[in-house]
């Protein structure tokens, strides 16, 4: 089906939609650039992850 995501930014952007045929032989084409890509990614969402848990500190306290 097709994916769906709320985003809120606080200045400009640009996005892009990639099909995931085009980005998957892309990155199994290019295992140095995949390599790159999920190292971003990896990052990314442990930069997210953190914030999160941070948020949910504030709002609950450390033990919970």
């Amino acid at each position: 089906g097709e994916l769906q995501a709320a985003v809120q930014s606080g200045g400009p952007v640009q996005a892009i939609e990639v099909g995931t045929t085009c980005i998957r032989s892309v990155l199994d084409a290019d295992p140095a650039s995949a390599a790159v890509i999920y190292r971003s990614i990896g990052a990314l969402m442990a930069e997210r992850l953190a914030s999160a848990r941070l948020r949910l500190v504030d709002l609950f306290g450390e033990g919970h």
